[in-house]
């Protein structure tokens, strides 16, 4: 199967990008702590509906270098535990985990031509398959075995799966108007 790649290509790429791993982080920390901020919806967190989570580190992946993404996606879920005490400290530990494997896979997926438009929604999926398997190993969710934490997690997440969708859409045809992807 011969998949025709692509790469993102980023601004100042010699650069570490100091300033923008501070505002994506602090935008990691911000947008989710204002979703969380609404009530339960039939007793499920907006959060776990929405997934606010993932939408600053896929947006980090289009207009930053990927250390930037990756940033983000390991350290805002603990700063948000740091900040708040919430989520419980497992919850903090899958999460930031499910985010460094969402970035990279989001990331390879976006490389190739004709699966970047459904990057985000397949790299969500496949997280989710990835850290189930790791509750399989390491059961830090005792009271949730792994085949019921995904389909629950794939069940409340749709909405946000579908937002997902729709951000990589609009990401990937801007950065395609903007000729930046190569």
């Amino acid at each position: 199967m011969n998949h025709k790649t692509t790469t993102l290509t980023t601004p100042h790429p010699a650069r570490f990008q100091v300033r923008a791993s501070v505002a994506v982080l602090l935008a990691a920390c911000v947008f989710p702590l204002l979703i969380h901020g609404i009530p339960p919806y039939q007793g499920i967190p907006i959060g776990a509906i929405l997934l606010p989570m993932f939408y600053v580190p896929l947006i980090a992946l289009f207009f930053f270098r990927l250390h930037v993404a990756f940033i983000a996606a390991a350290l805002s879920p603990v700063i948000n535990f740091l900040l708040t005490g919430n989520p419980q400290w497992e919850i903090v530990a899958i999460l930031s985990f499910e985010l460094i494997i969402f970035v990279g896979i989001a990331y390879k997926l976006l490389q190739i031509r004709g699966v970047r438009w459904i990057a985000a929604p397949l790299a969500y999926l496949l997280t989710k398959v990835v850290s189930s398997t790791a509750l399989w190993l390491i059961p830090l969710l005792p009271e949730n075995p792994p085949v019921n934490f995904f389909l629950t997690s794939v069940r409340n997440g749709f909405i946000g799966i579908l937002l997902l969708g729709l951000l990589t859409l609009v990401l990937v045809w801007y950065r395609q108007s903007q000729r930046l992807f190569r």
